[in-house]
């Protein structure tokens, strides 16, 4: 089993412009753009839609990892978010037997992954008059595999993810400004041309 936690902050940036980043799919500058393009994730699709505006979804990935002790995992997550005063939650965690997964397939099943983080707008620490966006992020996964080599792929596995993560952020944002005002809704955010799926049991 594997669990971390981290802080960031995103200079230029806010709360609802992030969590936009983090929960599209159908972007190239998004967090899910950035893993297909990384070659970590060669599989991804929507199972199920669920409340827009609270960004509920139920998502599948096949993920590829650069180690040959790690062979392919198969994740089906389920994600939403909440507001509380300034600040945003999301939650993601694994989900076991849902209708819409893939009974059969020979990829290893993470069935236990928890990602939890928050994200808030605050005064730039850099001193600049542009908001800024902190996030806190925990996280939790069992990979099946001994923990020294679990702890070894997270460190050299994952960093290259976070930097490339932090270089996208800037041009998401941007991008999302050409379009709309910083604290307007976006059009071509989360769930945008979609309509909800819920399955058929």
């Amino acid at each position: 089993r594997m669990g971390a936690s981290t802080s960031a902050e995103f200079p230029a940036a806010f709360a609802s412009g992030l969590q936009d980043c983090v929960c599209m799919n159908h972007n190239v500058l998004c967090w899910v753009g950035v893993l297909l393009q990384d070659g970590m994730v060669y599989h991804h699709e929507v199972l199920e839609h669920g409340d827009f505006s609270e960004r509920q979804q139920v998502v599948r990935w096949l993920r590829r990892f650069p180690f040959a002790f790690l062979s392919d995992r198969e994740y089906t997550i389920a994600r939403k978010e909440f507001k509380e005063g300034d600040a945003i939650y999301g939650c993601s965690k694994a989900l076991a037997g849902h209708p819409r997964e893939y009974p059969n397939s020979q990829v290893v099943k993470m069935d236990v992954f928890w990602s939890m983080w928050r994200a808030r707008t605050v005064a730039d620490p850099w001193g600049s008059d542009a908001p800024a966006c902190e996030t806190i992020l925990l996280h939790h996964e069992q990979f099946k595999i001994p923990e020294n080599l679990a702890r070894f792929a997270v460190k050299h596995g994952m960093w290259g993810f976070v930097k490339k993560l932090a270089s996208t952020v800037p041009l998401y944002v941007e991008a999302r400004r050409k379009r709309v005002g910083m604290y307007e809704e976006d059009p071509d955010a989360y769930g945008a041309g979609a309509v909800p799926n819920p399955p058929t049991l």
